[in-house]
């Protein structure tokens, strides 16, 4: 037991007097006032440091009474000093305290030793030219293959020129104004019939072909292109202008369903030209292209085709013969008892499908104007008619009644006799028993 147990141990029991009061312990107390002393120092000084930087630290710790370079310079051969840079040493942040040129020796390791002159700034090595870059040779790259030739679409020709199309008001007039034909018809050439007159061969022999024909006197030699304006009678700005603006050498077929026919060819007759009548017959594109109701079809019988020729010829007089179109009929059997009805009657064919022996006064069709018309493809067929009428001595071209076609056969027309082409009637062109 320790003294105070002691004590009291030998208080009486019942005394009133208090215990004695026990004394504090005041070690542990000041063991943690000094751990918290301690602590706040270190942290302070903790807190001084991080926040000063690496220059500060270093000026506090260099406690010599003179001031010197925190980092010595390197030593060169023989103990020296290596020289500083010269910008250093010109620009007067390295200049020592004995002038420049001169290092202090630091105190402690060489006192009493001159100082030792700077050694001379280094001269720069002058700059080097930078060697050109290599280039590598270029590689030879075989040139690709040429593409193909490609066929160019030919270029489609207009219909016309929408800003001036061509009518037949604008056609130029007529240059010399042709005589009139002579008074038909003769009355020895006719005879009645069912459907009116009809042409005969006169008891004298005279045909209707040569008696209505135009008068034509060419040099001999000179190739004859003859011009038939086909389908007249059915438009009326077409028929006038066809009569009135186009050369009195061209030869106009009029057809069987125009009205007031006579008039037309009368007309027609007047202004100098020579008339023929349209035959309607199954052409190309029958039955999409009907004749009509007089037309002479190949599924007719050879009666039924005659009588409608002769309605067809007793629609008007004073003509020289028919045209036929490319087609069906032309081609067939039935053909040859039509041609042999129009011999009779002393009228001339102009279309395919006769021969030339026959006896009949024929003539073939080189160049038909009735689908493509293009401005163009006109110009082109009628140049082609013409090379074969240079070669073959005579041609025919049958032309449909159209603004743009007369407009570039006027032209055309014009430039005939510079190429030694004579334009002819139609009876001028057609051969009789192969002459």
């Amino acid at each position: 037991m320790d003294d105070e147990d002691v004590l009291i141990a030998e208080r009486p029991v019942g005394s009133m007097e208090e215990p004695t009061r026990r004394p504090i312990n005041l070690r542990p107390l000041l063991m943690g006032l000094l751990v918290m002393v301690l602590g706040g120092g270190l942290g302070a000084a903790a807190y001084f440091l991080s926040d000063m930087d690496t220059r500060d630290i270093i000026a506090l710790l260099d406690i010599s009474d003179q001031p010197r370079l925190s980092l010595e310079l390197p030593r060169g051969e023989g103990g020296s000093a290596m020289t500083p840079p010269p910008a250093a040493v010109g620009s007067g942040l390295l200049t020592p305290p004995g002038g420049p040129g001169v290092i202090p020796t630091p105190q402690g390791e060489a006192a009493g030793i001159a100082a030792m002159p700077m050694t001379p700034p280094l001269k720069p090595e002058p700059a080097k030219p930078e060697p050109p870059p290599i280039v590598a040779p270029p590689v030879a790259v075989a040139p690709p293959p040429p593409p193909a030739p490609v066929q160019a679409m030919p270029e489609q020709p207009l219909p016309r020129n929408p800003d001036q199309p061509p009518t037949y008001a604008a056609l130029p007039a007529r240059v010399t104004e042709a005589k009139p034909l002579a008074p038909a018809p003769l009355e020895q050439l006719l005879r009645q019939s069912a459907y009116g007159p009809l042409p005969v061969v006169a008891r004298d022999g005279r045909q209707p072909w040569k008696a209505y024909g135009r008068p034509f006197d060419a040099p001999a030699g000179k190739p004859r292109l003859a011009v038939i304006v086909t389908g007249l009678g059915l438009d009326k700005d077409a028929t006038e202008a066809a009569i009135t603006k186009l050369p009195a050498d061209v030869t106009l077929a009029f057809s069987p369903y125009a009205g007031a026919l006579d008039k037309w060819v009368k007309k027609a007759r007047d202004a100098g030209h020579e008339v023929m009548l349209a035959l309607p017959t199954e052409s190309t594109g029958f039955p999409a292209r009907d004749p009509g109701p007089w037309g002479l079809l190949i599924g007719n019988p050879v009666e039924e085709n005659i009588s409608r020729l002769e309605r067809v010829l007793a629609r008007a007089n004073s003509y020289v013969g028919v045209v036929a179109p490319e087609g069906g009929l032309v081609r067939s059997a039935k053909l040859a008892p039509v041609l042999m009805a129009l011999k009779e009657r002393g009228l001339l064919y102009v279309g395919d499908g006769a021969k030339a022996d026959s006896g009949l006064p024929v003539a073939a069709v080189t160049a038909m104007l009735d689908n493509d018309t293009f401005r163009d493809a006109i110009e082109t067929r009628l140049t082609m008619a013409a090379s074969t009428a240079k070669e073959n001595g005579s041609g025919v071209v049958v032309v449909s009644p159209r603004p743009v076609v007369f407009d570039r056969m006027v032209n055309w027309l014009d430039r005939l006799t510079d190429q030694g082409i004579v334009l002819a009637p139609a009876s001028a062109v057609v051969k009789q028993g192969g002459k």
